[in-house]
């Protein structure tokens, strides 16, 4: 039997398709965007992209890049060893960074660019959360260097939000035709990553139970699904939680002292997220987590949660905005974390 939890460092599964979409997208036309809601996998997705689409993958933290590259004037001076998946951000670095004193953030950016197009293929710099770089500073100098398609740089991009993503990028398309008509802000095809099916989580579920001597039948399977509403984020900390109390074969009653415990996880981490929510935001976010609806505008529901309709207009749109809320396949509007619903209908 397997000692160690086979879920502790299991970010991806499936998404076979999507990642053939990404290595096409940015081949043909070197840029590809990829949206959906926060804890879908979209990090997880883009990880895959280093030793399937190229030998590596430089990956940053739309947050923090401009804040690496300004601030430690950092230059990358080779990419060696096995790395697929190599992350900067403010709190890791590089392993091999020289100080390249009086740089500007284009003359990094062009350094990135020319790492990443050494050797015979070139390989993709990633940007999570791509459309936070719209009020960082310095942000044009650094786009019309990645943009720049005659330099060859592959792009992939990740974005919790299509509406402040779509918004940025017609911003910017304005900026670069101020500057030059020959120049094209251009943010490639768009993949939307949609919530894996019951099967896919089922097919990787059972073999990981499997592989490290331990067993949870389907049903069991199916119902960690409908206790998640398929969220990867959530069923891999179930599914790692089930595991750590499971001796042999998993049952009804572990799966709901595995729940419990997430959700009791859940409620702490809520805090920090919370702050940063606007008050009517939090009125909104607790209301769909107890009511989910489909006529969030409908004079019943307003009432009940005393919501006027612009409130409700203004809240909504800034929770679709941060990636907090979705519309599911049946219309209903409920939290991304499906653990909201636990807490706050509780």
């Amino acid at each position: 039997m397997a000692k160690t939890n086979p879920f502790i460092e299991t970010r991806f599964f499936g998404r076979e398709r999507e990642l053939e979409q990404i290595a096409s997208c940015i081949t043909v036309e070197g840029i590809c965007t990829v949206i959906g809601p926060r804890g879908i996998g979209k990090t997880a997705l883009v990880s895959r992209i280093g030793g399937i689409v190229a030998d590596c993958a430089l990956h940053f933290d739309a947050r923090t890049l401009l804040h690496t590259l300004a601030k430690e004037l950092v230059r990358v001076r080779s990419v060696e060893g096995p790395l697929h998946f190599w992350h900067v951000n403010a709190r890791i670095s590089p392993t091999e960074i020289q100080p390249l004193a009086n740089a500007s953030v284009s003359d990094l950016a062009k350094e990135l660019v020319e790492v990443a197009n050494q050797g015979e293929v070139p390989f993709p710099i990633v940007l999570d959360e791509f459309q936070d770089l719209e009020d960082a500073e310095d942000c044009f100098e650094l786009l019309s260097v990645l943009f720049n398609r005659g330099n060859g740089a592959q792009l992939v991009l990740t974005t919790s939000s299509e509406k402040a993503f779509d918004a940025f990028c017609e911003k910017m398309k304005k900026a670069f035709k101020t500057v030059s008509e020959e120049l094209e802000f251009d943010c490639g095809a768009k993949i939307e990553l949609q919530r894996i099916t019951v099967e896919e989580w089922r097919s990787f579920i059972s073999r990981l139970f499997r592989e490290s001597g331990k067993r949870c039948e389907n049903a069991l399977v199916n119902q960690m699904y409908q206790n998640t509403r398929g969220h990867t984020a959530t069923m891999l900390a179930l599914a790692q939680r089930l595991w750590d109390i499971t001796d042999h074969v998993s049952d009804d009653n572990l799966l709901k002292e595995a729940f419990k415990s997430v959700v009791k996880d859940a409620r702490s981490s809520l805090e920090s997220m919370w702050l940063g929510l606007a008050f009517n935001e939090k009125r909104l976010l607790a209301a769909l987590g107890a009511d989910p609806t489909n006529k969030p505008q409908g004079r019943a529901w307003l009432s009940k949660h005393r919501f006027s309709s612009s409130s409700l207009a203004r809240s909504m749109d800034g929770l679709k905005d941060k990636g907090l809320i979705y519309c599911d396949p049946d219309k209903y509007f409920r939290p991304v974390n499906p653990l909201m619903e636990e807490i706050f209908g509780s």
